[in-house]
């Protein structure tokens, strides 16, 4: 039976794989000429057909030797076809058939035979062949249209001769291989033309086979119809309505049904009946919506995957309406008004606001998956604000709010459970989590790079601006110094491995302990590391004995935490040391952060090395020796407007009042050194009276602090 039905499809598309327009029916009738004892629909011999292809029932060799039988049979036609024609031949020119055949002369009949050929009708084959060459001269070749195969090769001899004729007084004496593949494509297309066939054109309105609905959901959805509509026609008989119509309907449903109408319950019958063909279409239904929702899932995937950029400008344009022409007044009146005019951070910061939650929102309604979701939101919603940052006042706060409606939009959203971890959301997928951008990271990133990089910038220009720039833009340039990115910091510290440690080092006064206080008032911070966090000062330790006290008061402080049986005292550092080590690699203490601030020897750094998670403070940068470990400098100083504070602070004077221009050049000298700046406003209060009637003191404190300034480390 298999073999019979692919033996049958070989037959109607020529040994061909892929099937020829209406092959179905084809198949289905040539089936039954072949085989009349068989009784089977065209859908099943069909589907039988795909099953075998698509499972494999049958090998390779035994496909290869089903469409040699077909060819066998397609040629066995043929040549019954054209039998007659053959014997009226040879009847004709009975003297013709007896002259020997040699090559030679088999390869001229072609041409002797298209002399007979009026002179007219040859004209017109040429001018239609010169036609074709015009029409597909400048065609891709991949783009015509496929040349089927001829039929009635026999009745065709004549007409290629012809065209035979055509193409060799066109290729005269050319060399172009694109002129020859165009020549004979023209001919090809001239003998199909003139034997009743034509080439084959797609038609672009034809969806493509793959892309069909499937039979099952056709049935399903006309079951469905069938359904509803049965339940409405029910309805309508039990609500009273009694006309002919309704009446044949209702008893056709009931005679399917087995429902007597004559019986006296066949009202709760056909009430039960209405039921069950409710709950039958809603069951269905809930199936067909199952399949239409991964349908357009696996689209919208698919689609966004292909092509990021086509996905989204269409995801922005649905609900919008197309904008109007650009009038050259309006546009140039709009652009003179915001360069003119004094900046609403107020009125931008709320339209931000509203753009980025319209596209979050967009792209939520979509069926994305977690991966393509938040790579779409990455790169389509926030970068609506980041090109605001820098230009844009945006507090602190206004920036965890964005961030706070991101969470709150894929929660409603079903994308993000409410006691779902906010930290593992953020972090990026090849660290286990799912990779959203924290939009208060990336404003305080993108505003530390572009203050980096015009603080760096010798122009003289932009010195200038930056130099007065006392806090009218986000970068606030007026401080000379490049701050330290505290969320830089942040994420440093989140990042931190087991026995990994994070080292800040900068020069005495520069804030390296607040910069670590200011990291650990966050409370996801603390949460992270289960609160279980140990400050250790070591600028007091100089000797053995303040290590191990130290050392052991640690030990009883963890044995606390985890109710852990306290040993006795051992007397060796080294002893208290492995039980250190021993205890933080308990599950309650394995995520512990131990902190060793103002570190300044190596030697009493290796004793608090009782691996874990540490970060070490210190002004030596190369305390760790040879040991790895993540660096972070601290640079920050006062800024210009601190420094010139501090002086006003010192010597009792008004926010407004104006200090002498040596005491800018102070602070330049200084570089904003935090200890250097203190020292010079405890002088100032100490010499208040002379320091706001005289500058003596200011150039002897120029004199004296450029020469400090100039031997600090």
């Amino acid at each position: 039976m298999n073999i019979e039905v692919m033996r049958t499809f070989y037959i109607i598309n020529h040994c061909r794989d892929e099937p020829l327009p209406g092959w179905r029916h084809s198949l289905h009738a040539e089936f039954l000429r072949r085989n009349p004892t068989f009784n089977i629909s065209e859908q099943n011999i069909v589907d039988r057909k795909n099953v075998i292809v698509r499972k494999r029932y049958l090998t390779d060799l035994q496909l290869q030797e089903v469409k040699r039988e077909a060819g066998q049979i397609l040629y066995q036609q043929e040549e019954f076809q054209n039998l007659p024609e053959v014997r009226a031949e040879e009847e004709i020119q009975p003297q013709q058939r007896r002259i020997s055949r040699t090559p030679s002369s088999s390869r001229s009949e072609g041409r002797i035979s298209d002399v007979h050929l009026p002179r007219s009708q040859h004209e017109e084959r040429r001018e239609r062949f010169l036609q074709l060459v015009t029409h597909y001269e400048f065609m891709n070749p991949l783009n015509r249209p496929r040349i089927p195969k001829l039929r009635n090769v026999n009745k065709a001899r004549d007409i290629i001769s012809s065209a035979n004729s055509i193409l060799q007084q066109y290729l005269n004496g050319t060399n172009d291989l694109q002129k020859a593949h165009l020549g004979v494509y023209c001919a090809s297309a001239l003998i199909l033309e003139l034997n009743g066939q034509q080439v084959y054109t797609p038609n672009p309105n034809r969806k493509n086979k793959d892309s069909d609905t499937p039979m099952w959901k056709k049935r399903l959805e006309k079951n469905i119809d069938e359904y509803r509509a049965d339940a409405d026609v029910l309805s309508e008989f039990l609500a009273g309505n009694n006309s002919r119509r309704v009446m044949a309907k209702t008893q056709a449903i009931a005679r399917k049904a087995q429902i007597d109408l004559n019986n006296a319950d066949h009202r709760q019958q056909l009430l039960n009946l209405k039921d069950l063909l409710r709950q039958k279409a809603k069951a269905k239904g809930a199936r067909l919506r199952r399949y239409n929702k991964l349908t357009k899932r696996k689209q919208q995937n698919a689609a966004f995957e292909n092509n990021q950029k086509q996905f989204l400008t269409s995801l922005e344009k649905q609900g919008e309406e197309q904008p109007a022409e650009i009038d050259p007044v309006r546009f140039t009146t709009y652009w003179n008004s915001i360069w003119n005019g004094r900046i609403n951070h107020t009125q931008l910061k709320k339209e931000f606001q509203e753009k980025y939650k319209s596209r979050v929102t967009k792209l939520l309604n979509t069926l994305l998956s977690g991966g393509n979701l938040i790579k779409a939101i990455n790169s389509w919603a926030v970068p609506v604000l980041t090109y605001s940052f820098g230009i844009v006042k945006w507090s602190v706060t206004d920036l965890d709010e964005l961030d706070r409606l991101t969470r709150r939009l894929l929660t409603k959203f079903r994308h993000l459970h409410t006691n779902s971890s906010v930290i593992r959301l953020y972090l990026p997928r090849r660290r286990g989590g799912r990779g959203l951008l924290n939009i208060k990271n990336q404003c305080l990133n993108q505003e530390a790079s572009l203050r980096r990089k015009l603080l760096t910038n010798r122009d003289p220009l932009i010195t200038t601006v930056a130099r007065e720039d006392a806090g009218y833009t986000p970068l606030s340039l007026g401080c000379e110094l490049i701050p330290v990115d505290v969320e830089d910091v942040k994420s440093k510290l989140l990042g931190l491995q087991w026995n990994q440690k994070l080292v800040i080092h900068g020069l005495m006064g520069y804030g390296k302990s607040c910069l670590i206080n200011e990291v650990l008032n966050d409370i996801t911070v603390r949460k992270y590391f289960d609160n279980n966090i140990f400050w250790i000062n070591l600028g007091k330790h100089h000797s053995d004995e303040s290590v191990f006290e130290t050392l052991w008061r640690l030990y009883l402080t963890a044995s606390s935490i985890i109710q852990n049986k306290t040993t006795p005292c051992p007397d060796d550092v080294n002893k208290v040391k492995d039980l250190l080590i021993n205890l933080f690699l308990q599950p309650r203490l394995e995520n512990a952060l131990i902190i060793l601030d103002d570190a300044c020897s190596n030697k009493v750094l290796m004793h608090f090395d009782i691996k874990c998670k540490t970060v070490i403070t210190t002004q030596n940068r190369k305390i760790l020796c040879q040991e790895e470990g993540i660096f972070v400098e601290v640079k920050t100083g006062f800024a210009r407007r601190e420094s010139l504070e501090l002086f006003r602070k010192s010597l009792d004077l008004n926010p407004e009042s104006k200090l002498p221009a040596i005491a800018e050049e102070i602070h330049r000298i200084c570089k904003g050194h935090p200890m250097l700046i203190s020292h010079i406003g405890s002088f100032l209060k100490d010499n208040a009276k002379d320091a706001r009637n005289k500058n003596d003191i200011w150039e002897y404190m120029k004199l004296g602090e450029f020469t400090w300034a100039g031997r600090a480390p």
